[in-house]
């Protein structure tokens, strides 16, 4: 927005990150460093420092040993949404899978409600699942809050070690896909 500088974000270790690939040849290490001190005194948004405020219950719910709730604190992301917003949109691209801490969402298509989520539901495996060279597939119906909900966000490459190492939870998520 300054138009000082342009970041461009990518994944790094399942992990969203910012990224600065400077091409242009007039740009100057007073550029890069301007940069670096901008984002450094920018605010995070709290939901990415809301790493505590997982509900612990919801994910045992959800069928996951307490290694596997360790892997989520470590490696997910706590959100929250108001009532009415929406979460996941039909047709997006976006690749995260999702655990209902608390509240409750609906699942949409077009105007009909086909399923409501409650804490420990799970929604997104469809989406987050890859079959092969980071080919995936489009979400298949919008999923709204109803009454304000949390949820962690769970890249795609932590559900990917979760399956492999939670069979509980595996099988689990094998049985709704």
């Amino acid at each position: 927005a300054t138009g000082r500088a342009m970041v461009s974000s990518t994944r790094l270790h399942g992990r969203s990150a910012l990224r600065m690939c400077v091409l242009n040849h007039l740009t100057h290490e007073d550029d890069v460093r301007w940069t670096l001190e901008f984002l450094a005194r920018t605010p995070v948004p709290s939901h990415l420092l809301a790493a505590d405020a997982k509900d612990d219950s919801a994910l045992a719910a959800a069928a996951l040993t307490p290694q596997g709730r360790a892997m989520l604190s470590a490696r997910g992301f706590v959100r929250s949404f108001a009532a009415g917003e929406p979460v996941v949109a039909r047709w997006a691209t976006d690749r995260d899978f999702y655990v209902v801490l608390a509240g409750q969402l609906q699942v949409r298509l077009g105007d009909d409600v086909v399923g409501e989520l409650n804490p420990g539901d799970f929604f997104g495996e469809i989406a987050a699942s890859d079959w092969g060279s980071g080919y995936g597939y489009l979400r298949t119906a919008d999923v709204v809050s109803t009454t304000g909900a949390t949820v962690l966000m769970v890249p795609r490459e932590v559900l990917s070690d979760l399956l492999e190492s939670e069979p509980a939870f595996r099988a689990r998520v094998t049985a709704v896909r």
